[in-house]
């Protein structure tokens, strides 16, 4: 199991919809459009609910060491911070072959193995990486 467990656990909170699932709607309700779980330092997304309205997803600051599949149907997905992981060039090949996440207009990773796996994802964002 990660680490946080208890009370304040990310994954829970997340999954009932309080303060770490932002609602970016305004003051209406609406859908979850943004999922920011930076610096919770989670081993997987297993027990954290994905809505399939996202729009940005930040999973900076945390012991990842693959991309949960689930982020691949997020067809509005416009935005993705994977910095300060842990992973490597084969935990982001996936990604090129979700074409829901055909739309992605920001991709944000420190290392450069991961950028360079990124290219074949998106060449249009990550051209600002030399891809």
């Amino acid at each position: 199991m990660a680490s946080g467990e208890g009370a304040g656990d990310p994954r829970a909170a997340a999954a009932s919809g309080e303060s770490e699932a932002k609602m970016e709607t305004g003051e209406q309700e609406g859908p979850v459009l943004c999922l920011d779980l930076t610096s919770y330092q989670l081993h997987d997304l297993s027990e954290v609910e994905i809505p399939p309205t996202l729009e940005e997803v930040d999973l900076t600051a945390n012991r990842l060491s693959s991309v949960d599949t689930r982020i691949g149907r997020l067809a509005g997905l416009r935005k993705l911070s994977f910095r300060q992981n842990l992973l490597d060039d084969a935990a982001v090949a996936p990604l090129s072959s979700w074409d829901a996440i055909a739309g992605l207009q920001v991709i944000t990773a420190s290392r450069e193995c991961v950028v360079a796996s990124l290219c074949w994802v998106a060449p249009n964002v990550m051209s600002n990486f030399g891809c």
